[in-house]
């Protein structure tokens, strides 16, 4: 019996430490103005990046034509929905933890879609399709979110109405499901040999950067459907220090979140078990306790109740389905 650690586990976990840092930064420029400017700066700023890197790497950045190939277009649609989704959801959220944790169900997710019987030549999910033991960790790592997202947070100082609830819990689980399907697509890239207009497979950069490329493309329809279209009198009235801490923590968000996105592709690319690429970003919580802890003020002693059962969750959930997948590998 051969054990062997799968080679999306180092590159999906480097991204849970990327995104735990990114996300603090897209609370705090959302805090500030609002998501939907939080949401155009982080795209923007992300697109820039990647011009950036390209810049450095004296390569060109991909044609807009890759977005003709089917298999880059439903991706980078998929990149952006999920994050609509999520404004719609946060938006009418009477508790952030709860539509997190819904969120959260892209793990799950993703473990159903692998194991679809989909018309591919290689199947995404190497193995039995049906894995008990595996599943066994997936379901630790939801109970441990749970814990400590909900069981463990304080309670909402001013809960809405049940539903608003009900309809962010729909917009996140929606966002969740595309944001599954929007990772595994980067295992389908490698399973079906997809190539770019140039002749040759993308680079996760390239990848991003055509996502993030959508993503603006679709802002105008989002601030319709939010009603907050962006207009210069939004801006002109906010003072230096309140400008530069937004624009501040909007680069935290998009700068950290383009080697997050980029790492996460290449480990769905690189991954004979999608699910287990998945699972990583749980890991999430555990880096998250630093910002937390020095920004939020979450007090070390909140770990001794079911927020810390709930990280002890996410860490054995994690290290199961390492040790699973390797042992069966």
């Amino acid at each position: 019996m051969s054990v062997r650690i799968d080679p999306g586990v180092r590159p999906a976990i480097l991204a849970a430490l990327y995104l735990a840092f990114a996300e603090l930064g897209l609370f705090e420029a959302a805090a500030i103005l609002g998501a939907f400017p939080t949401y155009v700066a982080r795209f923007v700023i992300m697109t820039i990046a990647c011009c950036a890197v390209f810049a450095w790497l004296r390569q060109r950045a991909p044609s807009l034509r890759n977005l003709t190939v089917l298999p880059y277009l439903i991706r980078s649609v998929l990149f952006a929905t999920t994050t609509v989704l999520l404004i719609l959801a946060f938006s009418a959220s009477p508790s952030l933890n709860h539509t997190y944790t819904i969120f959260m169900l892209h793990i799950a997710a993703s473990y159903v879609i692998a194991r679809l019987p989909l018309p591919l030549r290689m199947p995404l999910t190497k193995g039995r399709l049906w894995d008990l033991p595996f599943a066994l960790a997936v379901a630790m790592l939801l109970t441990g979110i749970y814990l400590y997202h909900v069981v463990g947070a304080a309670p909402e100082a001013d809960p809405r109405a049940t539903a608003d609830g009900i309809r962010a819990a729909l917009f996140a689980a929606l966002a969740a499901l595309s944001f599954a399907a929007s990772n595994i697509m980067a295992t389908v890239f490698d399973r079906e040999d997809v190539r770019g207009v140039e002749g040759r497979p993308l680079s996760s950069l390239e990848v991003t950067y055509l996502g993030s490329i959508v993503a603006l493309l679709a802002a105008p329809l989002i601030a319709i459907v939010l009603q907050a279209p962006l207009t210069p009198e939004a801006f002109t009235g906010l003072a230096p220090e309140v400008a530069l801490a937004f624009l501040f923590w909007a680069v935290v968000a998009a700068t950290l979140n383009l080697p997050a996105n980029t790492l996460l592709l290449t480990a769905f690319n690189r991954t004979a078990n999608p699910a287990l690429v998945a699972a990583m970003d749980a890991l999430v919580m555990v880096f998250a306790l630093v910002p937390d802890m020095l920004w939020h003020g979450v007090p070390p002693a909140s770990l001794l109740g079911p927020k810390g059962i709930g990280l002890a969750l996410i860490l054995a959930g994690t290290v199961w389905a390492i040790y699973r997948d390797a042992k069966t590998a």
